[in-house]
């Protein structure tokens, strides 16, 4: 009986890593800027209204974020 509950779980988390895969990836880049003096601002929070995606701007203000929903 172990054996065969090792056996499904194995088989799926290989299912599900193939169906991960399989995705659609997404990428959203930029430089955070201040608005009056076009200086970099590091350190930055940047968010997608409304959902759990965010990245932080690096040292001189760009940031990237990897997805797999737009939604």
């Amino acid at each position: 009986m172990r054996k065969l509950i090792a056996a499904l779980s194995l088989l799926s988390l290989i299912n599900t890593s193939s169906f991960a895969e399989k995705l659609p990836h997404y990428s959203i880049q930029g430089t955070v800027i201040d608005k009056t003096t076009r200086a970099p601002i590091p350190y930055a929070n940047v968010i997608i209204w409304n959902s759990q995606i965010g990245a932080t701007t690096d040292s001189v203000g760009h940031f990237k974020d990897q997805m797999t929903s737009l939604i």
